[in-house]
């Protein structure tokens, strides 16, 4: 059986997360060591450096599931939103260039 450390519990968390198709909610690495430091892994066990296999995925589960539900996803692009945008961009550059002229 193998064990996680709280570096490895949060790239599986980052895993999960892409997997789900919200990258833009991954973490920094750091958090799970305090999170470790603090019990909040396994409830109680504070400090702990290794964890089992079935804690690991038992918290990255819930953890992604909890940080997901708390977010609100962005919103789809479309190629019509994007074209729309450049145009906008473009109209907002040319009214610039043409005041830095006058």
């Amino acid at each position: 059986m193998s064990t996680f450390t709280p570096y490895a519990i949060a790239i599986l968390i980052n895993n999960k997360l892409v997997e789900q198709g919200r990258p833009d909610l991954q973490i920094r690495t750091q958090m799970m060591y305090n999170y470790a430091k603090n019990g909040l892994i396994v409830k109680g066990a504070k400090g702990l450096k290794e964890y089992t296999e079935v804690q690991a995925v038992e918290f990255a589960d819930k953890f992604v599931a909890k940080r997901m539900a708390k977010s609100v996803a962005p919103e789809p692009t479309t190629v019509e939103d994007i074209d729309a945008r450049v145009a906008e961009l473009l109209a907002l550059k040319s009214v610039m260039q043409g005041t830095e002229n006058a």
